[in-house]
């Protein structure tokens, strides 16, 4: 998609800016749903916005995810074929695992930081039969 030109306002701080991008811009949480979406190949990269909130700003960058190899992911319910999306930056970053099997569930979740990391595992599924677990 083309870049367009997007009016941002930061309605606590009263603020307003515009920058120019492109589609999607996502926050972390909705970026994991927007990969479920997706049909990526192994080594590929591309970019995305993302919205950034603190606890007194918010400011949208450019992100680039690199997709990774599949790999074996234990997780509390079963073991799951996954591919690695790896934010590729320096410093801090995020990387999420996606099953491959139906449904694309997100498995595993890591974020990076100066501190350290903080990782999740999927604990439960609830509401439809997702194929054959472990």
């Amino acid at each position: 998609m083309d870049n367009m030109k997007v009016l941002f306002e930061d309605k606590n701080n009263k603020k307003r800016w515009t920058r120019e991008v492109s589609f999607p811009i996502l926050d972390f949480v909705s970026l994991i749903y927007w990969l479920r979406t997706q049909d990526h190949t192994v080594g590929e990269t591309f970019s995305i916005f993302i919205i950034d909130t603190g606890p007194d700003s918010a400011e949208v960058k450019e992100v680039k995810i690199q997709v990774g190899e599949v790999e074996q992911i234990s997780t509390y319910v079963g073991t799951f074929s996954a591919i690695r999306y790896l934010q590729a930056s320096e410093g801090n970053g995020i990387t999420v695992w996606i099953s491959q099997e139906e449904g694309n569930i997100p498995v595993k979740f890591q974020l990076s930081t100066r501190l350290g990391a903080i990782t999740a595992y999927l604990a439960k599924i609830e509401g439809r039969d997702i194929g054959q677990l472990d």
